[in-house]
């Protein structure tokens, strides 16, 4: 057995190549697969990838990006994937630090982002020894990175990349004896040539959808997808509920919902649609949920791997060759005038809830869409601020929105909001209280950001958990508190402040909404 030998080869008879030489065998494969930013969280057990990095990051044009905890980092890398819609690898020593990425994983795998996780391990023989730092790392994130290469030290880097979907992440697991920093003199190798990217998503040859009174939903898409689903939803006249991470939500669609998912709800709970159509992501809305348990027909098409209902119908591939021959030969929706008349008129009671409770939680992120640029980048914390986004958001202003919503709870956000930053344009993320609490090692990031980048941390402080007050009668979910968040821009050098007009460069902004307030909005709101 493999496990056997390992204990009687000793490190001098080994006759591949040494540590180093994998190593950088490996780096130039992600950099032919068009990596370039590593997130390095150094332990001795992954000095060899220290070393390697610094051979690398001058001559091969690489970002290497220290972090001290694993967590924090790899929800980073989370974002700073989706931002440059590149492989990101992140770095970490043995044992328990590359369980800190799980999370991560999860959240990668289900909104098919592709990370590189690379673990340091002591050799094979350990395993099972209970030999210090040293645990089972061998499928230790399991379905959330299918793709597994486990590497020793003393063995040729085998070709992995052309297994790997770049759909998901993808766990490269290292294993290195001492010593583990070469002493002897290296010169960086020439970079690789980078190799032309091949599809990743298949050409969609499923028949179209034969609906008369159809709901289209529009969950995430892809920057590239979204003037051929704009146009294709201009034609086919089926009312439209866009998600705010679609880039369509602000789209002055024809069709389009003004009251969010309110009128929709009510229509699918008396049968006044016979289907709906889901392109993109999983959507956030109540109303997805109420499909778990609809009898008609949900179909998805998209860049997906995910039905995000059980036991129903999804076809992943390319969106736009597909609709664009659905326009010239598939059948329309019929245009249905007393749904948009009942939706307009939900819209305006809401705009008058608005003016009567002008401190609740709904008020306060209307507010900030009114604050923030056109094109600004907006980052939504899971949930409430989600949803209260969708609901309450201006839909005159176009955004940019970016959102962990896979299978993710409130971990991370902050990193992946970093992550996310870009330059020259304005950065706002909206958070809970608690999801604050969560990542607060998150701001460690800014010493990565480029000078021109502006961030502005929103941080709603409802003194807890309150989306669980509307859910359960017990208090145990809410998790109360009275603190604040001054001290915590305080210690990361952040811009304080309680007003959304600030012109720091980084701002941590805390908004306190009344509750009373909040609570009416709501009761108010639900009845309507």
């Amino acid at each position: 057995m493999e496990r056997d030998s390992a204990k009687n080869t000793k490190r001098e008879e080994r006759l591949g190549t040494p540590g180093l030489d994998g190593v950088l065998s490996f780096l130039a494969q992600l950099h032919e697969i068009g990596t370039r930013t590593a997130i390095l969280c150094p332990g001795g057990r992954n000095a060899p990838m220290v070393q390697a990095l610094e051979l690398i990051q001058k001559k091969w044009g690489w970002d290497i990006l220290s972090f001290v905890d694993e967590r924090s980092a790899a929800f980073f890398a989370l974002g700073r994937s989706k931002r440059d819609q590149s492989p990101v690898l992140i770095s970490v020593t043995s044992g328990t630090a590359a369980a800190e990425l799980f999370p991560a994983a999860i959240e990668a795998h289900a909104t098919d982002v592709p990370l590189i996780f690379a673990t340091a391990d002591r050799p094979r023989q350990h395993r099972g020894s209970g030999s210090p730092q040293s645990m089972q790392q061998v499928n230790l994130y399991q379905s959330y990175a299918p793709t597994l290469v486990d590497w020793q030290e003393g063995e040729e880097f085998p070709a992995w990349t052309g297994l790997w979907n770049k759909r998901s992440p993808v766990h490269i697991n290292l294993c290195h004896d001492e010593p583990l920093w070469e002493k002897k003199s290296f010169e960086a190798p020439i970079a690789p040539l980078v190799k032309k990217p091949t599809t990743q998503w298949p050409e969609i040859t499923m028949v179209f959808p034969v609906f008369k009174k159809p709901l289209v939903l529009l969950g995430s898409l892809a920057a590239d997808e979204r003037e051929a689903v704009e146009k294709f939803c201009r034609w086919y006249q089926a009312p439209i509920l866009a998600e705010a991470s679609s880039g369509l939500r602000e789209a002055n669609l024809p069709t389009r919902t003004h009251a969010a998912d309110r009128v929709a709800r009510r229509w699918l709970k008396n049968n006044e649609f016979d289907g709906v159509i889901r392109l993109g992501g999983v959507p956030s809305w109540r109303l997805w949920r109420d499909l778990e348990k609809w009898p008609g027909s949900v179909v998805t098409f998209g860049r997906t791997q995910w039905s995000g209902l059980p036991d129903r119908t999804f076809t992943s591939g390319e969106l736009v060759p597909w609709l664009e021959r659905w326009q010239k030969t598939g059948p329309r929706s019929e245009v249905r005038t007393p749904f948009h008349l009942e939706d307009k008129i939900l819209s305006e009671k809401r705009e008058n809830l608005m003016h009567e409770f002008p401190h609740s939680e709904p008020a306060l992120v209307r507010q900030l869409s009114i604050h923030a640029a056109p094109g600004a980048l907006m980052y939504l914390g899971n949930s409430r601020p989600i949803r209260d986004w969708n609901e309450q958001a201006l839909l005159s202003k176009k955004f940019e929105i970016q959102e962990n919503r896979g299978l993710n709870g409130i971990d991370g956000q902050i990193s992946s909001f970093y992550g996310h930053a870009q330059e020259n344009v304005e950065n706002w993320a909206l958070l809970g209280d608690l999801t604050t609490m969560y990542d607060m090692q998150g701001p460690w990031a800014l010493r990565y950001l480029s000078p021109g980048t502006r961030t502005r941390l929103v941080v709603m402080n409802n003194s807890g958990g309150q989306i669980f007050s509307r859910m359960f009668p017990s208090p145990m979910f809410l998790n109360g508190h009275q603190n604040q968040f001054k001290a915590l821009a305080e210690f990361w050098g952040l811009t304080y402040t309680q007003d959304l007009n600030t012109m720091a460069q980084h701002a941590l902004i805390e908004l306190t909404p009344d509750p009373e307030q909040t609570q009416s909005f709501r009761d108010q709101w639900e009845k309507l």
